[in-house]
């Protein structure tokens, strides 16, 4: 009907070209899980004996592609295959060999990372179903299309479900073509139809047009520096959650691990320096989030620019990833949040209670001093006159101890209502020795 042959070429060994098919089960649960994310996992606070982990303790616990765009960023440039975003009927995803005349002279190795970094972004789910590629060979020779489709074959990483090739067209290519494919296909070693195409309105027969980009006579609209740029920008977004995730391990664990000073300078040093790199870790998580902003804005800003622009379900996936990393994030700050207010509380009653131990000392040297020089009040007196002189000496001393006495009292009280009030460390806290009860003038004989 179309003018094109249909084949099923079986590999020599009778496998498939790529990995086994997964499971419905396991499609279904990663359906929409593009697989461009971190791996760690936060625990700031201690985890409960017995108990499930919350969603702050398990955040950013999916696996990481070995390989990434930026490590790859000039063999992806050369744009010898590319995946646009369109999906076949069924969802399969399309990966697209444009007219590349120097595909021959591409390193193994370089074809092997496109094509491996390529049909690792499909969510499983999408890849699982298979990729359809489609073959623009149509400027080219019979040799072309044969050694394309023979390397393809031997080299693709994952699972195939068709293969369309767009044959030559010139006169003498396109008969070549023809004969050549037919008495060659043992040559072939694929698993999955391969249908050779002898137009672009054959191609829209199986892949609808607003699936395919405008060289192919379809109306997606794809750029490939703008794809790449997305997708570098999504990994080190992701590779900067991740490490934000690890400096946050590390600090909560350091902050965890800290032993409590015993004097008010020390606990005061340690609080600064705590203090000060939490507002650095802080600014950390703003500037990650600032930048998990920009590169989703920077997603969403084509789509904006009219109504007819309809994402693609790569566009999807990667705004999910984005918003998802950032939901992480967001997650983790706030995890960190209330681990630090728990620990700022700690450190922040720890000073109180050092600064009541060192009152408790000062007040306690100054009753101690009055108690010494109150034994000193031994001399009754021999006459009226003096001993009038020693009740005023002795009222001016109580006086002057009662100042001390009541300032000791005011302390005790107040770190007492504290200690019993807020609880945590200062109620858990030992015991101090008890303030000397006031002491009492002895009175004249």
């Amino acid at each position: 009907m179309f003018g094109c042959w249909r084949f099923i070429l079986c590999k020599e060994t009778g496998g498939d070209s790529g990995p086994p098919a997964r499971g419905p089960s396991e499609a279904k649960e990663e359906e929409s899980d593009p697989r461009v994310d971190v791996s760690d996992v936060i625990r700031l606070v201690q985890d409960q004996p017995g108990g499930t982990p919350t969603p702050a303790d398990e955040i950013m616990h999916h696996d990481i592609s070995p390989l990434c765009a930026a490590d790859i960023q000039d063999q992806l440039q050369k744009r010898f295959a590319y995946l646009s975003g369109g999906r076949g009927q069924d969802g399969s995803p399309v990966i697209t060999f444009p007219d590349y005349p120097a595909f021959g002279d591409v390193p193994d190795k370089e074809f092997q990372n496109v094509m491996t970094y390529l049909t690792s972004i499909p969510s499983l789910q999408d890849a699982g179903i298979g990729f359809i590629l489609v073959i623009d060979r149509r400027q080219d020779k019979w040799t072309s299309v044969k050694a394309s489709i023979l390397r393809i074959a031997a080299s693709f990483p994952a699972n195939l479900q068709l293969v369309l090739v767009l044959r030559p067209t010139g006169f003498f290519q396109r008969t070549l073509s023809d004969l050549a494919f037919r008495f060659n296909r043992d040559d072939f070693k694929m698993k999955v139809p391969v249908i050779m195409l002898s137009s672009v309105p054959e191609l829209h027969s199986y892949i609808d047009k607003s699936q395919l980009t405008e060289d192919l006579g379809g109306t997606l609209d794809y750029c490939h520096s703008r794809w790449l740029c997305h997708r570098t920008a999504i990994e080190s977004f992701a590779l900067l959650v991740k490490q934000t995730a690890q400096m946050l391990q590390a600090f909560g664990t350091e902050l965890a691990e800290t032993e409590l000073p015993n004097d008010v300078q020390s606990t005061s040093s340690v609080l600064h320096a705590h203090t000060e790199k939490k507002d650095r870790a802080k600014e950390d998580m703003r500037l990650a989030l600032d930048e998990g902003r920009s590169v989703l804005e920077s997603i969403r800003e084509p789509l904006a620019r009219g109504p007819e622009q309809s994402p693609n379900q790569d566009q999807l996936d990667s705004q999910s990833t984005v918003q998802r990393l950032l939901a992480q994030l967001s997650e983790t700050e706030a995890a960190f949040d209330e681990f630090w207010a728990k620990h700022q509380r700690k450190l922040e009653q720890c000073l109180q209670l050092r600064h009541f131990e060192q009152d408790f000392r000062e007040v306690k040297a100054a009753l101690d001093v009055l108690a010494q020089k109150i034994t000193t009040f031994t001399d009754v007196g021999n006459s009226l006159a003096h001993v009038q002189h020693l009740l005023k000496d002795l009222a001016s001393f109580e006086e002057k101890s009662s100042v001390r006495r009541d300032v000791g009292g005011r302390r005790a009280a107040a770190w007492g209502r504290c200690a019993q009030g807020r609880g945590g460390y200062l109620a858990h806290s030992p015991p101090l020795t008890p303030v000397p009860p006031p002491l009492t003038p002895v009175p004249p004989h």
